[in-house]
């Protein structure tokens, strides 16, 4: 038996942490990444994050993963993220913040029945 290296294809995501407790303004993060998700929160959990993230994990704060989008390539990730990003707060695609409005990882689609691709579109 020899070792072997096995390479995970992963498809990238858009993601959208609900935080606890606000950090000053803010209660959410979007991100996107092209590794595994729980490699990526791992990260963020352990301060090789977003800046917000390691001040809010700081403060004593937390923050819950809320919904994901898996995307095709990484450019439609980018796309999609700052598509949510401008969309006017990352509360209006949290699952958590408003549930049923089908924008999270459950059916894929937001209130206007657009799935993320259509969005980036």
């Amino acid at each position: 038996m020899t070792d072997e290296t096995v390479i995970v294809s992963v498809k990238p995501c858009v993601y959208v942490l609900h935080f606890t407790q606000a950090y000053l303004h803010a209660k959410h993060y979007i991100g996107m990444t092209t590794l595994p998700i729980a490699d990526r929160l791992a990260r963020h959990r352990t301060a090789r994050g977003a800046a917000l993230l390691r001040r809010l994990l700081a403060s004593g704060g937390d923050f819950i993963l809320a919904d994901t989008w898996e995307c095709a390539t990484p450019e439609e990730a980018r796309t999609l993220e700052k598509s949510l990003k401008r969309s006017g707060g990352a509360s209006r695609c949290c699952s958590i913040c408003k549930p049923g409005n089908g924008r999270g990882s459950g059916r894929g689609r937001n209130r206007y029945g657009m799935t993320p691709k259509d969005q980036a579109a």
